[in-house]
Order: structure tokens, then sequence, then C-alpha cells
């Protein structure tokens, strides 16, 4: 677990744009360089976020009581004053439909329009979250809480009693910021390529061991295996900056490529996200074919020891997403929930070293057998 303490623990906090980002991109370059792979570094700009102080969310009416909260990443800024208003339940908020629908209330003006947001985790404490789904975001100021929180709005709400809350939260967007994706080419007999990829940044707030340094470690480590052999198909081994905010560097990644029209050189994604703990195993995979014959394959081999796998066609959490939204084959391995998920409790303590050594394993077994995967 070298790899995933010296990006988790070493490093430490690496949200994209920042300057800790910055030093995991330069890691990886270093190490993929030192394996004698052809190196790039693709350097974008990005609009950054940063908070300026810890959210702040309370009860005013009926019975004034704090609210634990987390930072909504790209939330617009209350200022140092918050902004109080009259309590409503709006509904759900969409970050991914079937996988992160959380509930959503509002801040009233005394003209009832909406003013700011709190968004509730239905299954746990405040985390922090960006604020992505599918398209850029609304500015309004939000903040998270978490299940308890709301479970005592649900409770208010019930009386014929007015809740009148505050949210603070001062956070500032960043023009000048830049992500890094740090690519490595080993040419095959065949330019038809296949990615394996992963990203380097953790999010806000978290040293992210599991979330993702985990996944650039078993990156690395299929590197090893792969460096100086000649593969019939070209491969290209991506770590990924920015996929917290807004999954920023896969989507210029794939976007530049078909600007270049040469996107129909892509066969396949496989992406590692959350590889490093042995429950609630999930595998993303698409088209309907494909994820068919990648399940028999992995039950043929008893991958994972056997374990309960989940597969599911592609979801909108992680790079491969913007791979599959241009049709693109896609294979994500993504070991999720877990308690510590986007929390400073992530750290390489909870990191399953027989969870990254069976992922290794089982992407080797795909590159073994891609065009059986594909008939």
């Amino acid at each position: 677990m070298e790899i995933v303490k010296k990006v988790a623990d070493e490093i430490g906090v690496r949200y994209g744009g920042s300057e800790k980002e910055e030093q995991a991109a330069r890691f990886v370059y270093q190490y993929l360089q030192n394996k004698g792979l052809e190196v790039e570094q693709q350097k974008i700009q990005v609009l950054g976020w940063e908070q300026i102080s810890p959210p702040q969310a309370e009860i005013l009416l009926p019975k004034p009581c704090k609210l634990s909260c987390a930072p909504f990443m790209y939330s617009g800024s209350t200022g140092n004053q918050g902004i109080t208003g009259r309590l409503i339940k709006v509904g759900k908020f969409f970050l991914t439909p079937g996988s992160f629908e959380w509930i959503k209330y509002a801040l009233l003006s005394p003209d009832d329009q909406y003013k700011s947001y709190l968004v509730a985790r239905p299954d746990g404490p405040p985390i922090p979250v960006p604020n992505h789904g599918i398209h850029f975001p609304y500015s309004a100021p939000t903040v998270v809480i978490g299940a308890e929180e709301a479970e005592t709005l649900n409770q208010l709400l019930t009386t014929p009693q007015e809740v009148v809350c505050k949210i603070k939260t001062e956070s500032r967007y960043l023009e000048a910021c830049f992500i890094k994706n740090i690519i490595a080419t080993l040419h095959g007999y065949l330019s038809k390529t296949v990615i394996i990829s992963a990203h380097h940044d953790s999010p806000f707030g978290s040293p992210g061991a599991v979330d993702n340094a985990s996944g650039v470690e078993v990156l690395l480590r299929v590197t090893e295996y792969l460096a100086g052999t000649k593969p019939k198909y070209t491969l290209k081994f991506i770590s990924f900056g920015g996929e917290e905010p807004y999954l920023y560097g896969s989507r210029y990644f794939v976007r530049d490529l078909k600007e270049k029209e040469k996107l129909q050189d892509i066969v396949l994604n496989i992406n590692l996200d959350c590889v490093a703990q042995e429950k609630n195993i999930k595998i993303y995979c698409g088209p309907e074919d494909l994820r068919k014959n990648v399940q028999k394959l992995f039950d043929v081999h008893s991958c994972f020891g056997g374990k309960k796998v989940q597969y599911g066609p592609p979801q909108r959490i992680a790079d491969d997403y913007a791979f599959s939204e241009e049709g693109i084959a896609t294979v994500l391995f993504f070991y999720w929930p877990y308690p510590q998920y986007h929390l400073p409790t992530d750290n390489p303590q909870i990191v399953s070293e027989k969870s990254m050594q069976d992922t290794v394993k089982t992407v080797m077994l795909i590159l073994d057998n891609l065009d059986r995967l594909f008939s």
C-alpha cells in the first residue's frame, strides 16, 4: 500500500485545482516515467472553488438549534451575515439519479422566493459533495446536512408552527485554476485503444485513501505487469484530475479526442474508483452485451473470492461516464458505499490490500479476454 500511503498520507487532501492535487499528478507522472512508458501531461484550466470558512446552519424558530452541516462544493456565498428565511421542503435533489437522490429544503424570502438551500444526505452524517449532476451547478448558497438533521426538520415541518432557519456559507470561485491528466501510452499492434483509468484528486476535506488513492495504486500496479510488453491493443493508463468537482479531467479528455476526430479509436474504458473495500462490490458496465459477458467471465473465474457482486449499467458517478456518454464501452470497478466516504477518516488504515490485489487480477483478466468479451 505504499502508493496509497504516499498519496493519502504524505500528500493528503488534494481537491481539484489545488497545489496538493498538482503534487499527486507529479508523483504519478514520475512513477510512470520511471517504468519506461511514454508519458504526457494534459493541463486544463477549469473554474475552481474554495470554502473560506466552515459552513453553518441553525434553526431559529420555533426553538433555536444548531445543525451539523458540510460544504456543498460550488455553492454560492451567503456572505458574512448569512441568509435567514422560512423553511420549506422542496422535494428531491438529484446529484445522481438512483445513487444520490437527496432531500432538498429551501429558505424563502418574505415574498416566497427561494433564497438558499439545504440538501440532506438520507443515510448518514453530512459530507462534502459536489453540486454536479450532468450540468454545471446553479450557484444559490447551499449547505449539506445529514439524516439526523433532516429528521429534525421533517418533524418540525409537520407542526403548524413556522420554521425559520439560517445558513452561512462563505466561498468563492477561482478563475485561474488548473488540473492535470497524466497519460501513459503502451503502443500495441493495433491502434484501437483500451484506457485504464483512475483519478488522483480527493474529495473536499478528505485524504481520500479509498477515494481514490486506491484506484491510483491499482492503476499503477497494472502498468507494472504490462510495461515492456507489446499488447494487441494500444493501452493508455490515465490518472485524471478534477474528478470530484465535475469529472473535469475525463470530460476534457473525451471532448478533446472528439474534436480531433479520434474518439473512434477508443474501444473500452476500464475505470477504477474506490477499490479498497471488500463489501458492496459493484461493477457498472455497458453496453448490455458487454455487461453480460463481463459477468460471465467473472463468475467462471470466481473473481473477488466468491463474494457477491452487483452488476448494473453505467452510472453518472465516475470518470467512465464521460466515455459512456459518447457510446464507448465501459467497465467501472466501484466498491461503495463505505462509512468513511468523503470524510477525514478515509485514510490508509481502512484500505484492504486484498481488495486491491483482487482488483488488479480482475483488470488483467479483462485485458486477457478482450476479444472474447466483445464477440
